[in-house]
């Protein structure tokens, strides 16, 4: 089930490259406490690129490979994680919007459709060297970076919030702690933290893979098989 997952996510939304690794993520989405969606994360690898996409999907219930999220988004990055490009499409009301994050002779842009390409806007952020993007609706993104090795400063763009600064990569602390479904784990407890937002990533201590994710006021837990 797992593969069939990946193999959707990454035929939709990924070129037709060869991956030498791939992984699905699966969390469940909580706000104060109470479960209010579900999140798949899927990356892969290529030769000269890193890709994530993610699509959030509202309520209880596991969703379908069938179902429509109300969110996703698709990245790419070079292997150090400086954004190549990052789109961002996301439900309101009965229209969606697009963002997109790119360079365009040496300065970077984001274009915004209002639900419609016919109403787009592009501005201009200047020529901003290096950035890695982020999102307070995309917390994976601040596991990407901290798995690229950014642990102090660093350049950031994000759409949400529309921002494009620096953002500070910090572990504070090891410690064991209770997830929602009962187990116990030892973890890192890192934040990203600045212009861009606020962060919490907690990785398994063993594995370094990402367990929980905090930004916006909504916590990630992973499903783990």
């Amino acid at each position: 089930m797992r593969r069939c997952i990946v193999e959707v996510m990454l035929v939709l939304l990924l070129p037709a490259v060869a991956y030498s690794q791939e992984k699905l993520m699966l969390f469940k989405v909580f706000r104060g406490g109470e479960h209010v969606g579900w999140s798949k994360i899927a990356v892969a690898v290529g030769e000269e690129t890193f890709y994530v996409v993610s699509g959030f999907y509202e309520g209880t219930t596991k969703p379908t490979k069938k179902q429509k999220a109300s969110s996703r988004s698709y990245g790419e990055m070079a292997k150090d994680g400086v954004v190549k490009r990052f789109k961002r499409w996301a439900k309101v009301g009965k229209r969606e919007d697009y963002w997109m994050v790119f360079y365009y002779q040496g300065v970077l842009k984001v274009r915004y459709e209002r639900g419609s390409p016919d109403r787009a806007k592009v501005r201009d952020l200047g020529k901003v060297g290096d950035a890695r993007p982020l999102g307070q609706r995309e917390p994976h993104l601040a596991w990407v970076l901290i798995n690229f090795g950014n642990k102090r400063e660093t350049t950031c763009v994000s759409v949400e919030p529309d921002a494009v600064g620096k953002a500070k990569v910090e572990m504070l602390k090891s410690e064991e702690i209770s997830l929602s479904s009962g187990s116990k784990t030892e973890v890192e407890w890192w934040e990203v933290k600045g212009d861009c937002g606020t962060y919490t990533v907690l990785l398994d201590k063993k594995t370094k893979e990402p367990l929980v994710l905090e930004a916006g006021g909504l916590r990630y837990e992973r499903v783990m098989d």
